[in-house]
C-alpha cells in the first residue's frame, strides 16, 4: 500500500517541474489499468477459488518489488540533500502549514476513495445483488475513468488552469461525487455508478 507514495516521491526526482503533474498523471493512468486488469485477472482466476487470486496478487506484487531492485536507481541529488526529513520538518508536515495542509487533504482524499473502493462492493451485493463478474466490470469502469483522466485530461488541464486550480477542480468534483453516491444509495445503481464515476475522475 505504501508504493504509491514511494512511486509519487521516485518521480518527482526525475522529472522536470513543467513535466511533473504529466508524469503523476501518468502514475494514475497506470494504477487505473490495474483496475482494469485486475478484476480480469480476478474473474480468470475465480474457478481456483479467492486463495489463488491472492497467491497471484502476492506474486505480482513480489515481482514488482524485485523488478524496483534490480533496474530503478537512486535519483540525483545536490550533494549534502537530506535522504530524510529532520525532527522539526516532521511538525512542519503534520501541522496546519501549507504542507501540512496539503497532506491531510491527500490523507483524506485517498481515505474517501478507498473507503468508497472498499464499501461499494458489499453495498453492491446488499442492494443491487451485483456479484463477482459484476463488479469485475464496475472497477474495470472505474479503471477507464482513471486512465482517460489521469493520462489524457491531468496534464492539459494543469497547464491551462495551474496546478492549484487543477488540484482545487479535482477535490471539489470528489466531494460532489460522494455526496452523490450517499444519494445513490437510494435513488438506485446508475446513480451510483455515475457518482463512482466522478469520484475517480
Amino acid at each position: 500500500g505504501g508504493s504509491i507514495s514511494a512511486a509519487q516521491a521516485y518521480i518527482a526526482d526525475v522529472t522536470r517541474e513543467e513535466d511533473r503533474a504529466r508524469a503523476i498523471g501518468l502514475l494514475g493512468a497506470s494504477i487505473g489499468m490495474g483496475f482494469v486488469a485486475g478484476p480480469a485477472l480476478g474473474a480468470f482466476l475465480d474457478p481456483w477459488g479467492f486463495a489463488m487470486a491472492s497467491f497471484c496478487a502476492g506474486g505480482i506484487a513480489g515481482a514488482n518489488a524485485l523488478f524496483a531492485m534490480r533496474v530503478l536507481r537512486e535519483p540525483h541529488r545536490e550533494r549534502g540533500a537530506r535522504q530524510g526529513p529532520a525532527r522539526r520538518q516532521w511538525s512542519a508536515m503534520l501541522g496546519l502549514g501549507a504542507i501540512g495542509r496539503l497532506l491531510w487533504a491527500g490523507f483524506g482524499m485517498t481515505l474517501a476513495f478507498v473507503a468508497v473502493e472498499t464499501a461499494f462492493p458489499l453495498l453492491g451485493d446488499h442492494l443491487w445483488d451485483l456479484k463477482g463478474r459484476d463488479l469485475g466490470m464496475v472497477f474495470a469502469y472505474v479503471g477507464v475513468v482513471v486512465v482517460i483522466t489521469q493520462g489524457g485530461l491531468v496534464g492539459p488541464l494543469e497547464r491551462r488552469l495551474g496546478r492549484r486550480l487543477c488540484g482545487l477542480v479535482g477535490a471539489v468534483g470528489m466531494a460532489i461525487g460522494l455526496a452523490v453516491m450517499g444519494l445513490g444509495v437510494s435513488l438506485g445503481v446508475w446513480v451510483s455508478l455515475a457518482a463512482l464515476g466522478l469520484i475517480s475522475g
